[in-house]
C-alpha cells in the first residue's frame, strides 16, 4: 500500500486532496524543495547524520532577478535612488534567510550585487575612469559592522552586505510548553520578541524604542495577532516628520480607530486624551462596555472630544 493511499482516508475526512503535481515521495538523503529552502539529511563517516537546510537554488535565481531588476529600473538615476530602491530588499531577502544555513548564500548574492554595481558606475560615468569612480563611490565602511572598504555610498548612507546577518537558529519550544500556561507568559513573550526581530531594522528599532507595546492601547505588538503600521504622533500634514522620535509602531486597528477620534487635520490630542482614548480602547477590548448605553462610556467619550 503506497503512502498516497494510507493518506487519502485521513484527507478525505477532513475534505482535502494531495496535489499530485506538488507531492513527491523521496529519500531525505536526496534533498527536496519547499517554500524556498532546500532540505537534505548528510551522512559522515562516522554514521552520523546532520539535516541542512539552505535557500533554494530556485529561491536564489529569483532573489538575483529582483535586485537586477532594481539595477534596471535605476538605470539613469543617482546613486541616492539607488542606494533607497536596493537596502529594503537586501534586508528583506537576508531575513528571510537568517534562520537557515545562509552564509554562502549571502556571499554569492554580495558578489552578485557588487558585479551588478560596478556596472550601474560605469554606466552612470562612461567618460570616467575606473580610479576616478572608485574615489567617489567606494569608502570603508562608515557604521562599523565590518572592515569592508567597498561599499557605495552616497556620504549618509550605503550599500549593505547581507554576509553581515548573523545566522540565528529557530528555537523549539521547550518540553511541553503551552501558550496557554499562564505561568509562562514572560517565556512565550520572549520567543515572540525573538520573531518579530526577524523584521526590517527600521521596524526592529521602533518596537524597541516603545518597549514592543502598541502606545495607543498598550499591548503586545510582537505576538503577530494583528497587523502593525506606523503611526505619526504629529500628522505629517501638521509638519510631522518621519523620525524615530515621532514615528511609533500601532496595531493597524488601534490606528484606525485613533484616526477616528482624532482627525489628522484637527486639533493634535493632548497626553491627558490620549491616556483616556488608551484606556478606553483597552475596556473595550476586555468587553467591559457593552452598551452605548452605559455612563462611563458616554462620559470617556465626552472628554476625548
Amino acid at each position: 500500500m503506497s503512502l498516497y493511499a494510507e493518506l487519502q482516508p485521513y484527507l478525505r475526512k477532513r475534505g482535502l486532496n494531495l496535489a499530485k503535481d506538488k507531492t513527491k515521495v523521496t529519500k531525505l538523503t536526496n534533498g527536496f524543495d519547499f517554500l524556498g529552502f532546500t532540505f537534505r539529511k548528510f551522512y559522515k563517516k562516522n554514521g552520523s547524520h546532520k539535516t541542512i537546510i539552505k535557500p533554494s537554488n530556485e529561491t536564489m535565481k529569483k532573489a538575483r532577478a529582483r535586485i537586477k531588476e532594481v539595477f534596471i529600473q535605476q538605470t539613469g538615476n543617482n546613486v541616492d535612488a539607488l542606494i533607497s530602491k536596493l537596502l529594503p530588499v537586501i534586508r528583506g531577502y537576508a531575513n528571510h534567510w537568517k534562520r537557515v544555513v545562509s552564509k554562502k548564500a549571502f556571499n554569492n548574492m554580495d558578489a552578485y550585487i557588487f558585479k551588478l554595481t560596478v556596472k550601474f558606475l560605469q554606466k552612470l560615468h562612461p567618460k570616467k575612469s575606473w580610479k576616478w569612480i572608485k574615489k567617489k563611490y567606494f569608502q570603508p565602511d562608515k557604521n562599523g559592522q565590518s572592515n569592508d572598504k567597498w561599499l557605495v555610498t552616497n556620504g549618509r548612507y550605503q550599500i549593505i552586505k547581507m554576509a553581515w546577518t548573523s545566522i540565528i537558529r529557530h528555537e523549539k519550544v521547550l518540553g511541553y510548553n503551552s501558550p496557554y500556561d499562564a505561568k509562562l507568559k514572560e517565556y512565550f513573550e520572549n520567543r515572540d520578541i525573538k520573531s518579530f526581530n526577524n523584521n526590517v531594522d527600521s521596524r526592529q528599532k521602533m518596537a524597541k524604542l516603545q518597549n514592543y507595546k502598541c502606545p495607543l492601547c498598550g499591548n503586545s505588538i510582537v505576538d503577530f495577532s494583528k497587523g502593525l503600521e506606523r503611526h505619526h504622533m504629529i500628522p505629517k500634514c501638521q509638519g510631522g516628520q518621519d523620525t524615530y522620535k515621532n514615528l511609533k509602531l500601532v496595531h493597524i486597528s488601534c490606528h484606525t480607530k485613533h484616526h477616528i477620534d482624532f482627525p489628522a487635520k484637527g486639533p493634535i490630542p493632548t497626553t491627558k486624551q490620549l491616556a483616556i482614548a488608551k484606556k478606553l480602547r483597552n475596556r473595550q477590548r476586555q468587553g467591559m462596555f457593552l452598551e452605548m448605553e452605559d455612563p462611563n462610556f458616554k462620559n470617556l467619550i465626552e472628554t476625548i472630544n
